[in-house]
């Protein structure tokens, strides 16, 4: 992977932690903790910005990818259109407690691959045009990004990232 890439995507990921920090205690955000946390407090998924406290992956990958947009001040791509953080960052950190270690460099590997794969899936259906036919780009886009930034990080074969991406896309 070019420098500039490495570059690009470490400045992303920083942008995304740093959104979800400040996301992480707007009033709004503390409502949503309370809620999920009081039907799902099981697990060992972090919720960033909230000192430790876990949930399951699911749940904290909700929670995570609501305060990375809390503010919408996170990273958007302008013809896709998507803001890759609230998909791909969560994704990730729901996935890494599974895994077991995972080095930065698969970790920037798999923000990468979520990076690159999420407007690319969006250009490809239409970019903006989806917007203006009544479709949200996150949810259509997003899940095909999130499973290739977490397929990164479980080391999935072709054949595994052939069925993360066909689930993905019939959410």
């Amino acid at each position: 992977v070019p420098a500039s890439v490495r570059d690009r995507a470490t400045h992303l990921i920083l942008d995304g932690i740093g959104c979800a920090l400040i996301g992480a205690q707007l009033p709004v955000s503390r409502i949503g903790v309370q809620g999920v946390t009081a039907l799902d407090n099981a697990g060992d998924a972090a919720l960033v910005g909230w000192g430790g406290r876990a949930t399951s992956a699911t749940s904290a990958a909700m929670l995570n990818s609501s305060f990375i947009q809390g503010f919408e001040l996170d990273d958007y791509h302008p013809l896709a259109p998507l803001h890759s953080n609230s998909l791909v960052l969560p994704a990730m950190l729901a996935a890494a407690p599974r895994v077991g270690r995972v080095s930065g460099e698969r970790f920037l590997l798999g923000a990468i691959l979520g990076y690159e794969t999420g407007p690319r899936v969006g250009q490809a259906l239409g970019g903006l045009d989806m917007l203006s036919r009544g479709w949200h780009s996150g949810v259509v886009f997003g899940p095909l990004a999130a499973a290739a930034a977490a397929g990164t990080l479980y080391g999935l074969d072709a054949a595994g990232f052939e069925d993360a991406f066909g689930m993905a896309a019939t959410q």
